[in-house]
């Protein structure tokens, strides 16, 4: 009985949300955000998890090459072609651009990284990491983190509070703590995942060489902890994410089809398949989305709090109102 009624219950709420939609507005749940290059816009993913569709886009009202959306969905990064940021403020479907004073450009879309609750930012701006604080409501400049030493790194992340900054860059994994650089953290192969949790310092690397590890309060202690052994299959994570309550991690596997939790209380892990090739774990308010938007469908991680699951969101019908998907042309 239960079971029949969370099912009418989804299908209801879901009903809602088409009702809604067809109106041209975006009310009812919003599971989170999604960029989509061929209309230059953010599709909302209107639904619960597991009964939900991608809606009509919202949009920044001139040419956007990417976009990236906090974790809490507050906020936005757009980034024009020609590199120049724009920051925006999102809520209840509605953006909002926000001036940053000192904002540089971004010089790939590839490295742009929010904290893991998005009160902080961090991107390369083309010889340096500029970090951007206080967020969403009065972004500011906090940092610029001069790379050139080391040369141009491959990919970013920040912790909550914007004083730690973790750089992977020629094979290596650096830290920095309040701007300075506080030296190399370990030798890593080509493509290591790496992340912080929520509200500190902690971070985990997943490595073809190291395996998973545990850092404990990175600019303090910096204790390291194995929590497993180099994944078998010789390839490497496709991305890392904690929980919101930092009790477990999670490593995406595209290349093996499968999301491993491991459990940092009782020490076990377990594999999640996954229909689709997970590139990423971008946290979108309660779930993590593991591919962008394609012609296939959209896959999320749902509930990874508790009893995590792998669900999809339908592909767009292609008509003449949602064209191919196809990559943003760039003005040279």
């Amino acid at each position: 009985m239960t079971t029949r009624f969370l099912k009418l219950l989804a299908l209801a709420s879901l009903a809602a949300v088409l009702e809604a939609q067809s109106q041209g507005s975006v009310n009812g749940p919003v599971a989170g955000y999604v960029f989509d290059r061929a209309s230059q816009g953010l599709r909302p993913i209107l639904g619960l998890p597991g009964a939900s569709r991608l809606g009509d886009p919202l949009t920044f009202g001139y040419e956007v090459a990417s976009a990236f959306v906090a974790p809490r969905l507050d906020s936005v990064l757009a980034v024009a072609p020609d590199g120049a940021p724009h920051f925006f403020g999102l809520q209840n479907g509605t953006l909002s651009e926000i001036a940053v004073n000192g904002i540089g450009g971004v010089a790939s879309s590839s490295l742009v990284a929010f904290s893991p609750s998005g009160k902080s930012l961090a991107f390369y701006t083309g010889n340096s990491a500029q970090i951007l604080t206080s967020l969403p409501g009065s972004p500011a400049v906090s940092a610029n983190i001069d790379l050139t030493a080391l040369g141009t790194p491959t990919a970013l992340a920040i912790s909550d509070d914007g004083a730690a900054l973790l750089v992977s860059v020629n094979n290596s994994i650096h830290l920095f703590g309040s701007g300075a650089d506080l030296g190399k953290l370990m030798d890593t192969g080509a493509s290591p995942a790496f992340a912080f949790a929520a509200g500190g310092h902690d971070a985990a690397v997943s490595d073809t060489g190291a395996g998973l590890v545990l850092y404990h309060d990175l600019t303090g202690s910096g204790a390291p902890q194995n929590i497993a052994a180099p994944d078998s299959s010789g390839q490497p994570s496709s991305a890392l994410a904690f929980s919101a309550d930092g009790s477990a991690i999670y490593v995406a596997n595209a290349s093996m089809r499968a999301i491993t939790r491991f459990d940092l209380t009782s020490g076990s892990s377990s594999s999640l398949p996954c229909s689709c090739s997970p590139a990423t774990l971008t946290r979108m308010g309660s779930v993590f989305r593991l591919t962008g938007l394609s012609s296939d469908p959209l896959w999320l991680l749902d509930q990874p709090e508790s009893t995590a699951r792998v669900v999809f969101v339908p592909a767009l019908v292609q008509s003449a109102a949602n064209p191919p998907l196809h990559p943003l042309p760039v003005r040279r």
